[in-house]
């Protein structure tokens, strides 16, 4: 038999020290952090609203609007926001006379009448009249031509809407 030889191997554990890579470590995490760029990205959501039908319809039509100016002796009446030549100009552009003092008598109402129809037929596209009214002109003729442009007619009783949007600009 063979004899075995016995070798002592005494196996030494030996154990790392860590207190020097965590010395390192602490020293590195707050440099790393003041060093490093912090960037808040954000993405801001924009979208155009899509275009109807109508809208482009609206848009492609010129939409000129009525001035109106309502004075004592006579209303002055003129389409604008739209080139128009020399004969529509003079044909658009209009003074009715025939009252004093603001008070609309029938003939008054009936030539404004004809002419206001006259613009919303050539200008289908137009929603609005600017007005301009003096001083002295009493409001209850005011609303009796406000009624009119709006389309409310109380001796024909037909109730067509002609201009949606009347604005009352500076007084006179």
């Amino acid at each position: 038999m063979i004899k075995r030889r016995v070798i002592n191997t005494n196996v030494k554990q030996v154990e790392t020290d860590l207190i020097p890579i965590m010395n390192l470590f602490t020293a590195l995490v707050p440099f790393l952090l003041v060093s490093a760029a912090f960037y808040k990205m954000s993405i801001i959501d924009v979208s155009i609203p899509s275009v109807g039908e109508q809208t482009k319809a609206k848009l492609e039509k010129e939409e000129p609007y009525l001035a109106l100016t309502f004075l004592e002796k006579e209303i002055a009446l003129e389409v604008i926001g739209v080139e128009l030549n020399a004969s529509e100009n003079d044909f658009f552009k209009r003074n009715i006379s025939g009252f004093s003092g603001g008070a609309l008598t029938q003939k008054t109402l009936d030539s404004l009448e004809e002419y206001v129809l006259l613009v919303k037929a050539h200008f289908e596209a137009s929603e609005m009249v600017v007005l301009r009214v003096a001083d002295a002109v009493p409001y209850k003729h005011v609303v009796v031509l406000m009624d009119l442009l709006r389309g409310q007619s109380f001796n024909q009783g037909t109730q067509k809407l002609r201009f949606s949007n009347i604005v009352i600009a500076e007084s006179l």
